[in-house]
């Protein structure tokens, strides 16, 4: 993530799913003195859904959140202006319910 004014926070993993919260997100990037910026890199297992969730927070004055993701080749999959993205789903697309859709805003646990 790239200069994020005002606040932005990231979980990758089981936190995204449930249980989120500002301490244990694994990027938080806030605009202090300057734009804020973050790194997180993980290990992901091909063919498998990993979840992540974003908060994007801002007050006042202008708004601004960059983001890319990056394979271990250094190939990028998604920026900021990525439409679409074969890799990247909102929930599961197969019955086997191995990636289910994220709780309603406003339910998570």
């Amino acid at each position: 993530m790239t200069g994020v004014d005002d606040l932005a926070m990231i979980w990758i993993g089981s936190n995204a799913q449930s249980g989120w919260t500002r301490s244990n997100a694994n990027i938080v990037a806030a605009y202090t003195s300057g734009p804020g910026n973050g790194t997180y890199s993980f290990n992901a297992t091909q063919g498998s859904y990993t979840p992540f969730r974003i908060v994007f927070g801002q007050a006042q004055g202008g708004a601004i959140f960059l983001m890319s993701i990056t394979n271990p080749a250094g190939a990028t999959v998604a920026t900021a202006s990525t439409t679409f993205s074969q890799d990247i789903v909102q929930y599961g697309c197969s019955s086997a319910n191995n990636a289910p859709a994220f709780a309603q805003w406003g339910q998570e646990t």
